[in-house]
This record gives C-alpha cells, sequence and structure tokens, in this order.
C-alpha cells in the first residue's frame, strides 16, 4: 500500500500542471510537510519517464498511482536523473517539471553563436600561429611542435606530439562562448575545457613535474604518475594531484572552486604555502581577499554535469544562473528591480536549448518573465 494518500498525489499533481489554480497559502502549508516535498520531487521524476505526446491528464494520473502504490522511498538524486523541475522559494514554493532531453552531442560543441568567426575554439602554437579548430586539421604542426592529432569528436590528442630540441614548449586552447572542446595531453590525461576558458599546457611533458595553467573551467581526468606530480595553477592557487578526476572553476578573479570526484587532490595557497587535501565528494574554496581555503561536503554532480552538456541549478539564485548562462549563450543581463536577482531555483536544463526555450522554461514558474532584446536579456516581474 503507497505511504501518499490520493488526494496527496492529485494535489502533486495539480502542483505541476496547474500551479496558477492552487491557492498561494494552501501551497505553502501543503509543502511545509517534508514528506509532501518528498512526494512532489517523485511525482516529477516518475512524470519524467511515463510522460509521452499528447499523453491523456486522467490516464497520466492513473498512472503515476500505481506507480507510487509500490514506491517506498524517494531516492536522493530522482529529480536529477528522471526530471528536470524547477522550484522556486520565496517563503512560497512552487514547482515546475521540465522535460530532459537527452542523446550525443559531438565535440566540439557548436551552436549558434560559435559560427561566427569571433567564437571559435583556438589553438595557440608555440610559435604564436592561432589555429580554428574545426575537427579538419587532421595533423597539426610547426617547426617547434609536431604530431598533435585533431578530430571532430576526439579533440585534441597529443599521445603522438613531439617537440624540437629540449626546452619545454607550450601551446593554448582557447574556448569562446557557447563552446566546449576536449583535449588528451602527452602524457594520457584529459581534459575537458569549458565555454570562456583557456588551458596552456607543454605539448611534451620533460620536468619533474607536469603543470597546466587554466583560466575559467575545466574538468580533469589525470593519468597517474609518482614521480611526475601533475598540477593544475588558478587564480593564485595550486591543485596537486594525486591521480584523480575533479573539475576546477576559476571563473571568477581571485577565486577558485575544486570539487573532487575520485582519488586525492591537494590545494595549495601560492603565497602562504597552506594546503588543504580533499577526499571525494569535497569541495574547496579559496577566495584571495579571505586568503584562506574552505572545505565542504558536497554532491559532485551539479558542479560538474556542464561535461555532460547540461546546467543544474540547486537552490541557486536568479542572479547566478543568468551569469552562468551568459557565459554560454554571450548575453547581457539586465534586471528591472534588484529584488529579482534574489529568486532561487532547482533543476536541470539542457544547454544545447536556444535561449529563449531556456528563458520560456523559468518564466513558467509565473514569478518573473524575459524581454530579449538582440543579446540583451532583461528581467522584469511577472506580474
Amino acid at each position: 500500500m503507497s505511504k501518499y494518500q490520493e488526494k496527496d498525489i492529485e494535489f502533486a499533481q495539480r502542483l505541476l500542471t496547474d500551479r496558477k489554480s492552487l491557492d498561494d497559502k494552501e501551497v505553502e502549508n501543503w509543502l511545509a510537510d517534508r514528506e509532501h516535498r518528498a512526494l512532489l520531487d517523485t511525482v516529477a521524476a516518475l512524470r519524467g519517464q511515463l510522460a509521452a505526446p499528447h499523453i491523456d491528464e486522467q490516464e497520466e494520473y492513473r498512472r503515476l498511482t500505481r506507480v507510487l502504490k509500490h514506491t517506498r522511498k524517494t531516492h536522493r538524486f530522482a529529480r536529477w536523473l528522471s526530471a528536470a523541475s524547477i522550484a522556486c522559494t520565496l517563503g512560497l514554493a512552487g514547482y515546475l517539471a521540465l522535460e530532459q532531453r537527452t542523446g550525443n552531442h559531438p565535440l566540439p560543441v557548436a551552436s549558434d553563436l560559435t559560427q561566427r568567426p569571433e567564437h571559435r575554439v583556438e589553438l595557440i602554437l608555440a610559435t604564436g600561429e592561432r589555429m580554428v579548430l574545426d575537427g579538419k586539421n587532421g595533423i597539426i604542426g610547426s617547426n617547434r611542435e609536431s604530431g598533435i592529432r585533431e578530430s571532430d569528436n576526439a579533440g585534441l590528442d597529443y599521445s603522438e606530439a613531439s617537440v624540437a630540441g629540449k626546452e619545454e614548449v607550450f601551446n593554448t586552447l582557447k574556448v569562446p562562448v557557447g563552446g566546449f572542446y576536449s583535449i588528451q595531453l602527452a602524457d594520457g590525461t584529459k581534459v575537458w575545457v569549458n565555454s570562456v576558458s583557456s588551458l596552456r599546457y607543454p605539448v611534451a611533458f620533460t620536468g619533474e613535474k607536469r603543470k597546466v595553467f587554466l583560466t575559467g573551467e575545466a574538468y580533469f581526468d589525470v593519468a597517474q604518475s609518482d614521480t611526475h606530480p601533475f598540477i593544475v595553477e588558478a587564480n593564485g592557487v595550486e591543485i596537486q594531484v594525486y591521480g584523480t578526476e575533479f573539475n576546477v572553476n576559476a571563473y571568477e578573479a581571485g577565486q577558485v572552486q575544486t570539487v573532487l570526484i575520485e582519488g586525492s587532490v591537494g590545494m595549495r595557497v601560492m603565497t602562504s604555502g597552506e594546503e588543504t587535501r580533499l577526499q571525494p565528494n569535497q569541495m574547496a574554496e579559496y577566495r584571495a581577499q579571505e586568503k584562506t581555503i574552505r572545505l565542504s561536503e558536497v554532491d559532485p554532480f551539479p558542479y560538474t554535469a556542464w561535461r555532460n552538456g547540461e546546467f543544474v541549478f540547486e537552490q541557486e539564485s536568479l542572479e547566478s544562473i543568468l551569469h552562468r548562462l551568459a557565459r554560454w549563450y554571450d548575453i547581457q543581463v539586465f534586471y528591472t528591480g534588484e529584488s529579482l536577482k534574489r529568486h532561487k531555483f532547482s533543476g536541470i536544463i539542457n544547454r544545447y536549448e536556444e535561449i529563449g526555450d531556456v528563458l520560456r522554461l523559468l518564466e513558467q514558474v509565473a514569478i518573473v518573465r524575459f524581454e530579449i532584446k538582440g543579446n540583451t536579456v532583461v528581467v522584469k516581474p511577472a506580474v
């Protein structure tokens, strides 16, 4: 027998499909119950699994009820894995179920924005020559490096690259707004470089340390070596790797955020020498103004989902969400009121959608509305 009453299942269904018909106070009281919130997440997830085009609402309700009779527990990541839900929490909570679209996307990612000449992934060779990476270059080289391979589904591959002489020779990968690119370094380390980011790295690792330099965000899967430590330098910190997978976000000046997926890393402040070791599912945050590193337990998924083409927010302010969207869609954001920035949302959005479609999804919580004027998005109250 289900632990949920049919009236609660019906209420959750109405929250997801007809929120405006419900009384605000009634919704607030209903959501105050933890079991009701768990039910709402479950129903949102099940709608994502059961939904079909032009499905009859009554039939869907009957199907949801049948499935919930066998539901004894709400899984921790149900809403992330099965459906995308947006929640607005401003003393009053409203929910919206979004369709989660799946599918494989080729590398590098190409959106409408990346078709413009100023929005192309670039490789800067040691000679200073700049090359547009479009999957058609084949073998890349100059008089200082050779054997670099490019393909449209594997990105750059340095496994057979070589340099002239013994001096360490560097290349730089620059990813624009709306871009995303993968690279395999000479030691076998794999790096996924996010939008508005750059990675400077040796063509071949010849020194005692394997050191790279990051601006922006990247995900690393480091090839282990007991004799040649791997180090990422970004915004005044060094992240030393002991064989691992981790994400580094260094978009904001004077700030670095590292999330460890597996293995072990140490984050060291370069000015003081202070080092903090991370364990899996931990995040280290450095802010230059505070001159210290803060460590916390996290779920890595929201911090690494960008690698799979998704924006994930968990109780994140609209200002922060739109700031992230701006790096992908190359937009400017203008708010008609400061309070609009503080609205909070949770959910998943496929970042291969058009910006207009993404904003329309956010509008459906009936809290804000957007006007798009060229590359500017104006945020206004819904009323």
